[in-house]
């Protein structure tokens, strides 16, 4: 009887796991998805100086995530962003508006990705 108990409380507790790591992921997307779309005007706009002032936003806020992220996602995923992130930083300091604009399409896709690949989907689950 404990051991029934024992794997009842042990499948309890992940898929509650699991449902938090889908609710984080979606999260940590609409968020990132807010600050690419300010990005992206303002690289329409070729606005320099609040362009680089939105990578930062969006770099800080990434890195509050990670750790979170690096518990439900497979690390070179999350990595990705960061290298992304990190790339357009540089792009924002070059003014290189059309290299910004391709690298946070990559990022906002790389997100998406990682959101959709949590789901409990028949793709996901076989």
């Amino acid at each position: 009887m404990t051991r029934l108990i024992t794997t009842l409380c042990m499948v309890g507790i992940m898929i509650s796991l699991s449902i938090w790591g889908i609710y984080y992921a979606k999260d940590t997307q609409i968020q990132l998805d807010t600050l690419i779309d300010m990005a992206l005007a303002q690289c329409v706009n070729e606005d320099s100086a609040n362009l680089h002032q939105s990578v930062e936003k969006m770099s800080a806020f990434f890195t509050s995530r990670h750790s979170n992220l690096s518990f439900f996602v497979k690390h070179d995923e999350v990595d990705k962003i960061n290298t992304n992130l990190l790339s357009l930083s540089t792009y924002a300091k070059a003014d290189s508006f059309e290299n910004a604009y391709s690298c946070l399409l990559h990022i906002r896709y790389t997100m998406d990705h990682i959101y959709n690949k949590e789901l409990p989907t028949l793709d996901t689950l076989f």
